[in-house]
């Protein structure tokens, strides 16, 4: 029997997260006639008003969790409104509304209507209705019926708004679905003068929003995001059912059905309101959601039932596990700094809104805490943290001192990229053509850069740095054919300098280190960027960190005197983060595998190659391989024999020991035949033996 000996770098045993499926906790429960279309909530007289497609209004006692009072109050209703003991429901098929009396569930009026009333929203003196296109106020006074313009414009088109008027301020809020470009809006009901509005994607606003509009406390929830009610810029960050990079444009957030005060609610997902991860599943068919905190009502539309649900909800703990050279997490690194005199490394994971700190020696984990919604970028500068949340208009600042709280900059859009010097800030944004931002931190001030006389004043996909030595901002384009590289003016956007060509498809990544500026695969002279250029590498490859020795791409380590590549890694696996220290020791990061891998030298890491694999028959009759190292990806072992065009594997999952046992059944297939054997650690170039 003979045998061969492969090692590839790799395959990585991801660990994902799961909720066990929630079901329902009660058996009480009510059986509604038909669907339900709305509902609202009368905490004082602890009662739900519940409005069916049947045009049937039920009244239901919470404490017996029970049908009080039934009426009917016409067909195809859309929309019902508590007020003062009544309740208003809207009829687009008569136009008119109703006027139902909480107590009798008698109706009181019929008010009529110009236009068919959808979504409606009421006060003592006013009635506010919308139609598919725009927003009308009824006197309750006289009758009379005007368009909502508000002030400043000659007409408000508003695109399927959905309606919320809060009683104190007056002030009432419109939420547009529909269309690709979709805000929320508030203004006043005295004299229609705007209160406040969204600015998402430079005021373009978000894409086809899905989900009810809610209204709680100080909080908005709209188009899966939270909102500051008093400033409806203020984005506090967004809930998603499965994270990708699409969330960060506004794309495939959670459909949100209700909110209290520790949970928000979509229809498939539970999350935590604050810090916006999911704590639990919600059960299936789970159209609407009602809770005071106490009592939970699910509206479940495949078998027309409410309920009290009652489950239990709770974050997942950060896992960590650290093996021979892979320190395993159960959650995704993006990004991180590396503090080599503290020895620590502050890493973010932007699907889990969370900073870990990591304590380089011993690779532990040793804090990990929510910093904010969706962390895309980090920087540390005189051991305070500055970080970019692209899931909210704000930036975090905390101290490196363990513990320290968490403070937040409040941004004019939602910050993605950013560069400090420690007394102003410059953000960029994810999209497409975006302007760039200047904070001052000294007078907490901020202003975009749109510098007009020059014929480009908006940069496509950029990454940016600041470089405190000259005041410049560096600018270097990416995603595009026609991508530039710039020098600007940090707090005024003047163009400096700019190269005479453009690169085509760069990544989006600018590094600097001294004198060197390094981007597009080319290295450039920070001081004059018109000087001849060195070509280093592939546009494509995106430079992650530099070190005293190494340049670091996502795809390979260059020699930092040759520029030559040293090592590649492996096909299937992108570093997203790296970093060497003066002792020799390499740091890497994969989003794919949720790990850090740690080498004491370059030769360990390439060194991983198993030389010595033993097929080895005990005295008992057994069989076993051995081989000579050990790695915390583990290796898989795969045989062919002469009847077999290619190997297939012996092991199901990657073995992270030095050996394994061969079982009977194996041994059966392989006796009489001349078998080959190759150890794998995955996606290294393969290297054979005999």
């Amino acid at each position: 029997m003979k045998f061969r000996t492969i090692a590839l770098i790799g395959a990585i045993i991801i660990s994902l997260l799961a909720f066990s499926n929630s079901s329902i906790a009660s058996e009480d429960q009510i059986n509604l006639e038909s669907n339900l279309v709305n509902w609202t909530m009368d905490d004082a007289n602890q009662v739900t008003y519940a409005l069916t497609s049947e045009g049937k209004l039920h009244k239901i006692t919470h404490s017996s969790l029970a049908i009080s009072k039934t009426t009917t109050v016409g067909t195809n209703p859309a929309d019902l409104y508590l007020f003062n003991n009544k309740i208003y429901v809207s009829l687009p098929n008569t136009n008119s509304i109703k006027v139902i009396d909480t107590t009798t569930m008698e109706t009181t009026n019929t008010i009529t209507t110009k236009l068919e009333p959808y979504h409606i929203a009421v006060n003592s003196t006013q009635l506010f209705y919308s139609d598919n296109h725009e927003i009308y106020e009824k006197s309750l006074e006289d009758g009379t019926e005007a368009d909502v313009v508000i002030q400043g414009d000659t007409w408000t088109p508003f695109s399927e708004p959905d309606l919320y008027l809060d009683k104190e301020t007056k002030v009432l809020y419109a939420a547009e679905h529909g269309t690709s470009g979709s805000s929320l809006k508030a203004f006043s009901t005295e004299d229609y003068s705007l209160f406040s509005r969204t600015t998402y994607g430079g005021s373009y606003g978000f894409p086809f929003p899905k989900g009810n509009f809610t209204v709680d406390g100080n909080d908005v929830f709209y188009a899966g995001h939270k909102f500051n009610k008093n400033d409806l810029a203020e984005i506090h960050g967004f809930y998603t059912n499965e994270f990708s990079k699409s969330n960060l444009t506004g794309s495939r957030l959670a459909n949100i059905i209700g909110a209290d005060d520790h949970y928000v609610y979509s229809q498939e997902s539970v999350f935590d309101r604050n810090t916006f991860r999911i704590v639990g599943t919600m059960p299936s068919n789970i159209t609407h959601v009602l809770s005071d905190g106490q009592l939970r009502l699910m509206y479940d539309s495949q078998n027309k039932t409410i309920f009290n649900n009652q489950d239990n909800y709770a974050d997942q703990t950060a896992q960590t596990q650290f093996n021979n050279n892979k320190l395993s997490l159960n959650q995704p690194i993006d990004k991180w700094v590396f503090d080599e005199p503290n020895q620590k490394i502050y890493a973010i994971s932007t699907s889990e809104n969370q900073l870990l700190v990591i304590n380089a020696g011993t690779m532990e984990v040793i804090e990990s805490r929510f910093v904010g919604s969706a962390p895309t970028d980090i920087e540390l500068l005189n051991n305070k943290l500055y970080i970019a949340l692209a899931g909210s208009t704000k930036i975090a600042t905390t101290s490196t001192a363990q513990g320290s709280a968490v403070n937040y900059i409040t941004t004019l859009q939602n910050p993605y990229d950013l560069t400090t010097d420690g007394t102003k800030i410059n953000y960029a944004t994810l999209d497409q053509h975006v302007t760039l931002y200047h904070i001052d931190l000294q007078t907490n001030t901020e202003q975009a850069l749109e510098f007009y006389d020059t014929n480009k004043n908006t940069y496509y996909e950029p990454a940016i740095h600041l470089d405190s030595s000259n005041n410049y901002l560096y600018v270097g384009e990416s995603g595009s054919t026609g991508s530039d590289l710039l020098v600007l003016n940090p707090e005024t956007g003047e163009h400096i300098s700019v190269y005479e060509f453009s690169f085509s498809l760069p990544e989006r990544a600018i590094l600097m280190e001294n004198n060197d500026l390094y981007y597009a695969g080319h290295r450039f002279d920070k001081t004059n960027i018109t000087n001849s250029k060195v070509q280093l590498f592939e546009n494509r490859d995106k430079l992650i960190a530099i070190s005293d020795s190494y340049i670091f791409s996502d795809r390979k380590i260059y020699n930092k005197e040759t520029n030559q590549p040293i090592f590649e890694y492996p096909s299937d696996m992108t570093v997203n983060s790296a970093a060497a220290d003066s002792s020799g020791n390499i740091y890497l990061s994969t989003s794919e595998n949720n790990a850090i891998y740690k080498f004491k030298s370059l030769d360990e890491l390439q060194n991983r190659i198993v030389q010595k694999l033993a097929f080895t028959q005990h005295d008992n009759g057994s069989y076993e391989f051995t081989w000579d190292q050990v790695t915390g990806d583990g290796y898989k072992i795969y045989a062919k024999h002469e009847e077999l065009d290619k190997f297939t594997s012996i092991t199901d999952a990657p073995v992270i020991a030095q050996n394994l046992k061969v079982t009977n059944a194996q041994l059966k297939q392989w006796l009489g035949r001349d078998v080959s054997f190759e150890l794998k650690l995955n996606s290294v170039t393969k290297n054979r033996c005999r």
